[in-house]
């Protein structure tokens, strides 16, 4: 057992906005990064919560447990123009 945790986004419903696990039980096959492991703040563009934060900042409802497939979908139906 690691003694270091990630963030991975959730897999089922009720489990928030992300999930905590244990680094060496992360399984890529399974598991995706809430975020890209580093400290500087924000999401990295392409993830889960870089599409969260975008739906949040365009006032786009989502569910708890949406998966990044459908997190994209919605964003791709309500992004501005110009993005």
């Amino acid at each position: 057992m690691s003694d270091k945790v990630i963030k991975v986004d959730p897999w089922g419903e009720g489990q928030g906005d992300f999930v905590l696990i244990d680094a060496d039980s992360f399984d890529e096959n399974f598991h995706t990064r809430y975020d890209d492991g580093s400290d500087q703040g924000g999401p990295k563009e392409g993830t889960a919560a870089f599409l969260r934060a975008k739906l949040d900042e365009l006032g786009v409802p989502y569910k708890a447990g949406a998966s990044k497939a459908d997190l994209q979908s919605l964003f791709d139906q309500n992004k501005p123009a110009s993005e």
